[in-house]
């Protein structure tokens, strides 16, 4: 089975794929937010099921040349099927992703880790 994911465990990956009418720029992450139980976790940190974040642009545009473009993209990550101690809901587990419209990703790399108590 694949390492259970503990907050701290997910990675905001900025994608490449400008916010039109941008012909270039970049995306920035915000702050991953988890979403996990209060009684299941991992050596006294929580397993999480959802993991969220927003990602901003900032760029420029074609017309006139070196016009502003901004612009942002909500990710979010959900846990599929997979439960843990019988009676809690799924979680997220080690290479879980998810990947906006602009290439913007959230990862799960969780380390080894005990199994989940709680």
């Amino acid at each position: 089975m694949p390492n259970i994911a503990v907050e701290g465990d997910v990675i905001a990956i900025p994608g490449t794929t400008p916010y039109p009418p941008a012909v270039s720029g970049a995306w920035v992450p915000g702050p991953v937010t988890c979403t996990g139980y209060s009684t299941v976790t991992v050596n006294g940190v929580g397993v999480i099921y959802e993991a969220r974040c927003t990602f901003t642009f900032t760029g420029v545009g074609p017309t006139p040349p070196g016009n502003p473009v901004s612009g942002t993209e909500d990710v979010t990550l959900s846990a599929g099927d997979t439960a843990v101690n019988g009676s809690q809901s799924s979680v997220l587990l080690d290479g879980d992703s998810e990947t906006g419209s602009y290439g913007n990703q959230l990862q799960v790399v969780a380390p080894a880790n005990p199994a989940a108590t709680g």
